[in-house]
């Protein structure tokens, strides 16, 4: 296990260093013992992952021998199947984009899973590439037992709560490839901590706004999925008292039905407003009182979820990403005002916007598929 370990560090590693680096140079980047860095090393090699190149030495005697990633090496593939689009991704070992493929959402309810395995087939066999991938990793928005590969409910894909639909063992059929599953929001998280403006933070929270409200928890390096019954991170579904809307996760009165997206939609028409995000959001920002009402109405909602997540884990960042995570957002710029006026000052970390693209939760899902392969841990 030690073993494995090491060469997910020597991984992580040369994918921060450009251009390889020396045996000598990973022991210092990632403080393992000579023996152990050169044994795992030799095995990377072996195995095709890694190459060894000779370079000129600094001082007089054999040439150095720097490390590199394999050009035929190993890939990975991640998905992210939101409420609105789908997206697909193949990187490499050093985190280079080979492949990417965006569409809007195929299916939802029943026949949700069934599309799902098709789209990742699909483009599968379209990237050429098949043959090369060892790790897949999916995100999906909702209630997810990555254990057991299975879809416990999506409301946002029209999957009610006390589902069980077995994603994981359906692309692997399809497919021929292990699939890992995580909940979307935990995946964006691990993309942020592998490769984002806070990479390497110990201890992070994501804000999700878009379709639904969710965050992701990292602590001390960890991944917070919590348990089947009782996800972490799920603030979209805290209840907000005196409200008694139903949610389509099967409760009445959470978070999400006055912040999600199709919460905001409805109330606008409600108040004579388009129910545009883009026209919304600017009536907002020209001062329009209604458009402006209803997105502190949501802003305040948003904030009774994350000021306590924020308050009890003390993360170095919080980090905010999704659709209706935007510097010329309304909304956004309101949950912020909110938050700061909660948190006091001296317990404020920063708040800033995701620095990853669109496709952070596919990298994010692939990244944490890849590591589980490599350390043999799964999900522990």
């Amino acid at each position: 296990m030690a073993g494995n370990k090491i060469k997910w560090q020597l991984i992580e590693a040369l994918r921060q260093t450009p251009g390889g680096a020396a045996r000598k140079q990973l022991c210092g980047q990632t403080g393992f013992s000579w023996g152990g860095v050169c044994k795992a090393a030799e095995e990377l090699v072996a195995a095709g992952w890694l190459r060894g190149v000779k370079c000129p030495s600094a001082t007089p005697g054999r040439p150095e021998i720097r490390l590199t990633f394999a050009d035929a090496g190993p890939l990975t593939a991640g998905l992210d199947l939101g409420a609105v689009k789908w997206r697909f991704e193949i990187r490499d070992l050093a985190g280079r984009v080979l492949r990417r493929r965006e569409e809007r959402a195929c299916a939802r309810g029943g026949g949700f899973p069934a599309a799902a395995a098709d789209f990742t087939a699909r483009h599968l066999r379209g990237s050429g590439m098949k043959e090369r991938i060892i790790a897949l990793g999916i995100a999906v928005s909702g209630r997810i037992d990555s254990r057991r590969g299975v879809i416990l409910s999506a409301g946002n894909q029209g999957v009610p709560p006390g589902s069980c639909l077995p994603l994981g063992s359906l692309v692997e059929r399809t497919c021929g490839l292990p699939a890992l599953l995580l909940p979307a929001q935990a995946a964006a998280l691990w993309a942020e901590y592998g490769f984002g403006k806070h990479a390497g933070a110990a201890n992070l929270i994501l804000i999700h706004m878009g379709m639904g409200i969710s965050a992701a928890l990292l602590t001390e390096n960890r991944l917070q999925l919590g348990r089947p019954a009782h996800p972490a991170g799920h603030i979209g579904h805290i209840h907000l008292p005196g409200n008694t809307r139903p949610c389509n996760c099967g409760l009445t009165g959470c978070i999400e039905t006055v912040a999600g997206c199709q919460a905001l939609r409805r109330d606008a028409a409600g108040r004579g407003l388009p129910e545009n995000m883009a026209e919304l959001n600017a009536l907002a920002l020209a001062g329009n009182r209604d458009a402006g009402e209803l997105f502190r109405e949501a802003a305040s909602a948003v904030c009774a979820g994350a000021a306590p997540l924020i308050q009890l884990h003390a993360p170095e960042a919080v980090i905010f990403s999704g659709g209706q995570c935007r510097e010329e957002s309304f909304f956004y710029r309101e949950v912020l005002r909110c938050l700061k006026g909660s948190l006091h000052r001296e317990e404020q970390p920063p708040l800033e916007l995701s620095s990853l693209d669109d496709f952070s939760a596919a990298l994010g899902a692939a990244r944490y598929a890849l590591e589980g392969k490599v350390r043999g841990t799964g999900l522990d």
